[in-house]
């Protein structure tokens, strides 16, 4: 054999044997990780996070990722430590794992262990999303959907990106293309497909898509069979995710004994749940069972408690509650100046009532400057809202030439649609002369309608109340 020959196969003979021992490195980081794994699943959190360290020493990939994932939020004996998080996503991504991409873009997105920088989440976030990671090809859905970043707005890529991840089982992401399918964000806009989407989603327990189930078999759409028992099984199932909008949908349905049977008590207790997340609909609700003592103890200071909770949420309905305690002092010291502020914003907000209330101000010059004109027009606004007082009173003034145009036939036909309603008063205008109906006492009645599509109102048959009444009067028109 000759020398070189020789050299040759010693050369070899260590290549092999260095091979054999990454090999045997391999296996045993990877018998670690999975002695890992073990440990973890049975809570032994110490012995768990030891081997976890052991076999990301050895150059394993996914115990790299582990050990990230572990550094970002603390785990058993290692407290977070961001720095230390980004060392081990890097090495797991150098080998390979798409995973540690996905955690290094929300580290540069929220500044974690490194400099906040969007566009570098991004630079992450694409490199995963093409190695087939679904959290980020939802992330660059959500980026494409909303120009985040720099990235230019294209819906049609955000749906495509949400599909990808969609279709491998991403709940997230089932729920964002059933969204699109709703809407027709960068797609036909479809009800079959969103409710097909939605139903995918949910039953991988994501809220919001078991909240979009619960209206879907409220109002029977994308071909499913309307039933308000589906409906609220629903809006159970996100509520006990504990799904803001599907608690209030829930203590409604609750409180009207839709789909159910009535059930006070789960409605305060799904309201107060909601409200605990600055719901604004569910603290204008617990508002009126504190009123009304539904469900627990009448306290009108509470009431007027959640109302303002809510009013300072935007709530239309509950800032027209708050004006009539500061109005009446009902649970607050009364304050008229206040009571016509608040009037004035929930009609701006477009609640019914305030808007009747603020208008028939406004002509009378009640507390604020007359000016009949804009008066006249919140008032037919009101009851193009569904405001059976409206109604009524906008006939009035009609029939009478008071502050409007003299029409007795409009006048009648507004009473038609209040007494459609169910009005008595409406009724009964429309049955005497017209000296008579001049003559007649206004009678304030306080109930509304509202929009079919409104699921605030539809869901529950919602009840009108009147701060104060000590009890709700005139249940809304349902669907």
């Amino acid at each position: 054999m000759t020398t070189a020959a020789a050299a040759g196969g010693l050369l070899m003979t260590a290549c092999d044997n260095e091979q054999e021992k990454k090999t045997d490195t391999l296996i045993d980081g990877a018998s670690l990780y999975a002695k890992a794994c073990e440990a973890e699943s049975k809570g032994e959190e110490e012995q768990a996070l030891h081997l976890f360290r052991q076999a990301a020493d050895q150059g394993i990939a996914h115990a790299m990722l582990k050990m990230g994932e572990i550094c970002l939020s603390g785990f058993a004996s290692q407290s977070k430590d961001e720095a230390a998080a980004v060392s081990w996503l890097n090495r797991a991504a150098e080998a390979g794992e798409a995973r540690a991409l996905y955690y290094l873009g929300i580290c540069a997105d929220t500044g974690q262990g490194m400099e906040k920088d969007p566009a570098r989440a991004l630079t992450f976030w694409k490199r995963a999303a093409e190695q087939g990671d679904t959290s980020s090809q939802l992330m660059m859905g959500l980026a494409c959907a909303r120009g985040y970043a720099g990235h230019r707005q294209d819906v049609a890529e955000a749906a495509a990106w949400y599909r990808k991840a969609a279709e491998k089982g991403h709940a997230g992401a089932r729920y964002c293309l059933a969204v699109c399918y709703d809407t027709g964000a960068g797609v036909e806009k479809d009800p079959e497909q969103t409710v097909f989407w939605a139903r995918q989603a949910a039953e991988q327990r994501h809220a919001k898509a078991c909240h979009m189930m619960g209206k879907a078999f409220l109002h029977g759409y994308g071909g499913l069979e309307k039933s308000d028992q589906d409906a609220a099984a629903w809006f159970r199932r996100a509520a006990d995710l504990r799904e803001p909008d599907s608690l209030c949908a829930l203590g409604k349905m609750a409180l009207a004994g839709r789909g159910m049977k009535k059930d006070p008590e789960l409605a305060v207790r799904c309201f107060s749940l909601a409200s605990k997340s600055g719901h604004a609909e569910a603290l204008c609700f617990l508002g009126m069972c504190f009123d009304t003592g539904t469900g627990l103890p009448a306290d009108p200071a509470q009431a007027a408690a959640c109302w303002k909770k809510a009013a300072e949420g935007k709530n239309a309905r509950a800032a027209w509650y708050l004006g009539r305690c500061l109005e009446t002092g009902h649970g607050l010291e009364r304050d008229e100046e206040k009571a016509l502020k608040i009037y004035a914003l929930a009609a701006d907000w477009g609640d019914p009532e305030a808007l009747c209330e603020y208008g028939l101000r406004l002509m009378d010059g009640r507390g604020v400057p007359e000016n009949e004109t804009k008066g006249g027009e919140l008032l037919k606004a009101s009851a193009g809202s569904g405001s059976v007082r409206a109604m009524i009173e906008l006939g009035r003034r009609l029939s009478e030439g008071r502050g409007l145009k003299k029409d007795p036939e409009e006048a009648r036909t507004w009473w038609r649609k209040a007494a459609t309603l169910g009005s008595r008063e409406a009724a009964r205008l429309l049955s005497p002369s017209r000296s008579e109906r001049s003559a007649a006492p206004s009678v304030p009645e306080n109930r509304d309608v509202r929009k079919k599509d409104d699921l605030s109102a539809n869901e529950t048959g919602e009840k009108s109340h009147k701060p104060g009444s000590g009890h709700t009067r005139n249940k809304t028109r349902g669907n």
